[in-house]
């Protein structure tokens, strides 16, 4: 996943947890939710279940470079920031 470094992606917790340690409530929310914008073809449940995040790049093409962060570090650095702002995902 990559994001310009002036944007904040709302990452969902589910995906930090590995997928034996996931809440069937909290996936089938996901399911949901995707179920909205993605019809054809249509995300599966197991899908979600066993997605697994591996990075988050920031990307700053003015000053050409990118920075791989680990899922957790990303969570970590923009947390406050979503509190702040009110976000809950």
């Amino acid at each position: 996943m990559a994001t310009p470094a002036v944007g904040i992606l709302p990452i969902s917790k589910v995906f930090l947890l590995p997928s034996n340690a996931r809440n069937k409530e909290d996936v089938q929310k996901i399911k949901d939710l995707c179920d909205r914008y993605y019809k054809n073809p249509s995300i599966k449940y197991d899908d979600i279940l066993n997605a697994h995040l591996h990075s988050i790049y920031l990307i700053n093409i003015d000053k050409g470079f990118t920075k791989e962060l680990d899922p957790q570090g990303y969570v970590d650095l923009t947390g406050s920031l979503l509190e702040r702002g009110e976000v809950e995902y």
